[in-house]
């Protein structure tokens, strides 16, 4: 058997390779199964806020009771107590500056939805 009897044996196996290699990079990332560098970072960062805004929430609600105040107060689509008290218990959380504001809009949406 010669060079070119195997090249052409070998043929459809390699083309059946770079075929399964290409489809298996295709539902991989679009399946999520496969993750980049920023996608990773990005749900890292998420997981993050969702942690310390949880934090912030139990903290902050604590707080508002501890002073009397009732919990349905803090309802509504713009209440400037809520967002100060959400800033207030935020700024601790992380030494993250990125982190803050998305750690505060949280914090907010939590405690708006007592």
């Amino acid at each position: 058997m010669n060079i070119s009897d195997r090249i052409s044996a070998a043929k459809p196996f390699v083309i059946g390779g770079v075929v399964g290699a290409v489809a298996a990079l295709i539902v991989g990332f679009s399946g999520n199964m496969l993750v980049s560098t920023g996608t990773m970072e990005e749900k890292v960062t998420q997981a993050r806020i969702e942690a310390f805004s949880q934090i912030c929430d139990r903290n902050a609600r604590a707080h508002w009771q501890s002073q009397g105040k009732e919990i349905a107060a803090l309802d509504g689509w713009r209440n400037d107590e809520r967002e100060a008290l959400a800033e207030k218990f935020a700024k601790d959380l992380s030494s993250d500056t990125s982190l803050s504001r998305g750690i505060v809009d949280r914090c907010e949406d939590l405690l708006r939805a007592a």
